[in-house]
This record gives structure tokens, C-alpha cells and sequence, in this order.
């Protein structure tokens, strides 16, 4: 590829051999563009094509010249907000952090400025216009619910290499979680596709349709008609443990909308233990551990089991 950048900010791109695809070509040079931000680039009218609009899957040829002019930033609508925040690493490209259970990570109807994201942009204002401008910077979510480790990108560079870690599956993330039921098998694989639940569309449910999802199970202890889980995510689709659970029979303690109620537990039982990547920068490895909340290991202790093995 031969670009350069005028003193209007616009950056041409001279293509030096045929590629049958321009979303996939421009993602494959060093310009800090996401795929899904090159989409709404060219979809936006902001990317063009020897002076035209393009399509997502326009083919390329030798010598197209291809222009890209970046809209001005918009100033996130998300308000800077003072919220504790639980940082267990940081350096110029990722925050590492410990989310505490009740904390949405995005604003969303009845939390505008209680989220995660309200906390990030006042400690690093610097985060906006670091991916979409309502999650700036988040490269993945938990549940509110769900406590444990989440990484936040600080740069686009940091954001398009951990969201391409993430969609290669290369990221690891290890949850704990307690169930009613048994699993029969000590250590297992659920497979089974989820997608919207066609009769109720803020759930999810396991459906044809629905998009390839597995999850690894290990047993950890059984007792009291219950059963504590190491669950290691090999997808990340939208409430999969909660969904893949309850398919097997086996509903998590205190998830309100797909498992069961139990006393004195305000929130499900499911718990961002281990966080595992590749430094976007450095390129070493990375792993991180978060330890048993005390509302969790408080009902361990209380049913007899043992809370160390969590």
C-alpha cells in the first residue's frame, strides 16, 4: 500500500495489487481502523473509491485510489461521573479491572451515570473517541450481575487488537458459578447456538437460528442439591453461561431471568475469576485473577462447601 495524509486530513491510498474486497484490504494496513469502524466509514460516505461511493464488498484494482476523511470526534454523551473503580492494572494502552456486582459496564435505560463507563471517562477523559461512543474503549461486557475482570482499551490500536484477540478466541476468561442441579459428567462442553428468545426479545435462549456459542464446564464440589462450576468461555455471546446452564437443566442461584431465586443472595452467583491476552503492545502474555467476592464466598461457607476450591 502506498498512502499519505494531505493538510486537510484526508488520507489517500494508492492500491498496489487486485484484493476483492475493500473492507477487508484497508483492515489489513496499519491505520488504526477497526473493522467495524471501516463499515460505518464506508457506509457513512466518509471512505471513497476513485472519488465515489463504495460499497462494503467493492473489489479492488491495481492503481484505485482510495481517500478516507475521518469525521470530527464526537464528544460521548456519557457523563463523567466519580465512581470507585477497582484497578487492578494500568499502563498506556489497558486498564485491567475488577467490576463489582450491580455496576452496569454501559449506560442504558435507568442507568445513565452509574455505569463503568461513567467512572472510566472521569478517571481517563481521554478514552473518548477510543471505539463507539457510548462504550468507549470497552473491548468486552459483563452482566451487571456479574462481578469480576474486565479489560478496557486506552488507544484504537489497543481496542482493534484486543476485539481481534477476542474474535480469534484468543482471549481467556475462566468464570466460577453455583447451580441447582448436577451436571452428570465432572467435566463437559455445551454446545448449543444462542440467539433473541422469539417470544420474549429482551431474553436469549438456545435456538437454530441462533449463533454457535460453547461452553466448558468443570465440577468443583456438589452438595445440597447443588453444583459449583469452573466455566471457561470458548464464545462470548450475550448471557451464554446463564443460557447454557439453564438448557442443561441446571439454573444459576440468584440470576433472576433464567435461574433461581435464593435467600440472601441479591445477584446471580457468577463470578469473572481468571482474564487471560496478549499485551497489544509488548505482545506478553497477560493473566489476571480476581478473588471470590465476599457475597459469594459468604453462601459457599454457609451451604458447606469448601470456598477455597473456588
Amino acid at each position: 500500500m502506498n498512502y499519505n495524509v494531505t493538510n486537510r486530513g484526508l488520507v489517500k491510498v494508492t492500491v498496489l495489487e487486485d484484493h476483492p474486497r475493500i473492507d477487508t484490504y484497508l483492515f489489513q494496513q496499519p491505520l488504526e481502523l477497526t473493522r467495524s469502524r471501516i463499515k460505518h466509514l464506508i457506509v457513512e460516505g466518509f471512505i471513497k473509491l476513485n472519488g465515489n461511493d463504495c460499497k462494503v464488498s467493492q473489489r479492488l484494482y491495481s492503481k484505485d485510489e482510495i481517500t478516507i476523511s475521518t469525521p470530527e470526534i464526537k464528544q460521548s454523551k456519557v457523563i463523567a461521573r466519580k465512581i470507585p473503580l477497582n484497578i487492578i492494572f494500568q499502563d498506556e494502552s489497558l486498564l485491567v479491572i475488577d467490576k463489582d456486582a450491580g455496576v452496569p459496564v454501559h449506560p442504558g435505560p435507568g442507568h445513565e451515570d452509574d455505569t463503568l463507563v461513567n467512572g472510566l471517562l472521569y478517571l481517563c477523559p481521554d478514552l473518548q473517541g477510543i471505539g463507539d461512543e457510548i462504550r468507549p474503549g470497552i473491548v468486552h461486557r459483563l452482566d451487571k450481575d456479574t462481578s469480576g475482570l474486565i479489560v478496557v482499551a486506552k488507544s484504537n490500536g489497543a481496542l482493534i487488537s484486543l476485539s481481534e484477540q477476542m474474535k480469534s478466541r484468543q482471549v481467556f476468561k475462566e468464570y466460577i458459578t453455583l447451580v441447582q442441579g448436577d451436571l452428570r459428567d465432572n467435566h463437559g462442553f455445551i454446545e448449543a447456538p444462542i440467539g433473541r428468545h422469539p417470544k420474549d426479545r429482551k431474553k436469549m435462549a438456545v435456538i437454530d437460528t441462533g449463533r454457535y456459542a460453547k461452553t466448558e464446564y468443570s465440577v468443583l464440589q456438589r452438595g445440597n442439591g447443588l453444583t459449583l462450576l469452573k466455566i471457561i468461555l470458548h464464545t462470548g455471546r450475550t448471557h451464554q453461561i446463564r443460557v447454557h446452564m439453564a438448557y442443561k437443566g441446571c439454573k444459576m442461584v440468584g440470576d433472576s431471568v433464567y435461574g433461581v431465586k435464593f435467600t440472601g443472595l441479591e445477584r446471580q452467583f457468577l463470578h469473572a475469576r481468571s482474564l487471560g491476552f496478549t499485551h497489544p503492545v509488548t505482545l506478553e502474555p497477560m493473566v489476571f485473577q480476581s478473588v471470590l467476592p465476599e457475597s459469594l464466598d459468604s453462601v459457599l461457607k454457609e451451604l458447606g462447601f469448601d470456598a477455597s476450591l473456588s
